[in-house]
């Protein structure tokens, strides 16, 4: 990445819109398929907990930041 960053030319701010909706469908999807597709239960209930502490507060965040906007 230090060399992407020296070598291309900076086209200002970067938007993140893509990698958080492609974190937050991967997290849903996830769930979704472990628990009804699956049959693991207890690997969505992991998997949602885990992924959750990062892909909720984040969800919430950019919900806050539309509204605002």
């Amino acid at each position: 990445m230090l060399l992407l960053g020296v070598l291309l030319p900076d086209s200002g701010p970067a938007d993140d819109t893509v990698p958080y909706a492609l974190y937050l469908w991967t997290y849903a999807s996830s769930v979704l398929a472990h628990a009804a597709f699956f049959g693991l239960p207890a690997s969505a209930l992991a998997g949602g907990l885990g992924m959750g502490l990062v892909a909720l507060p984040l969800a919430l965040s950019l919900r806050r930041d539309a509204v605002a906007a």
